[in-house]
């Protein structure tokens, strides 16, 4: 096996990127932790006012359910061999096809 000892130049340059994206996923104290990060202070605010919000900061973290759900979706996709969109063929053009009127008969 391979041993992997450097990082990639990319993964470097947009580590503060991953890093976000590692906090908004696992949510929770990991986000807290850094919340200040995420929580500017507001123009003017007192130091305590601004401690204060960042001791009561939350996240509803979607962000780690979508990405699980739509992880789930795609590999089961894989696995069953289903085409992400089935193809509707309609007998018509795209334009009749809505009203199920051949080109034909459209003029009449």
């Amino acid at each position: 096996m391979m041993q992997i000892d450097q990082e990639h130049f990319e993964y470097k340059r947009q580590a503060a990127m991953w890093r976000v994206y590692r906090d908004l996923y696992a949510g929770g104290h990991q986000f807290k932790m850094h919340a200040a990060d995420y929580l500017l202070p507001r123009q003017k605010e007192p130091l305590d006012v601004y401690g204060e919000r960042l001791q009561r900061v939350f996240y509803e973290n979607y962000i780690g359910s979508i990405v699980d759900c739509a992880n789930h979706d795609a590999s089961r996709r894989v696995l069953l061999d289903v085409p992400a969109r089935p193809s509707i063929r309609y007998p018509f053009p795209a334009a009749s096809a809505k009203t199920r009127v051949p080109p034909r008969e459209r003029g009449r």
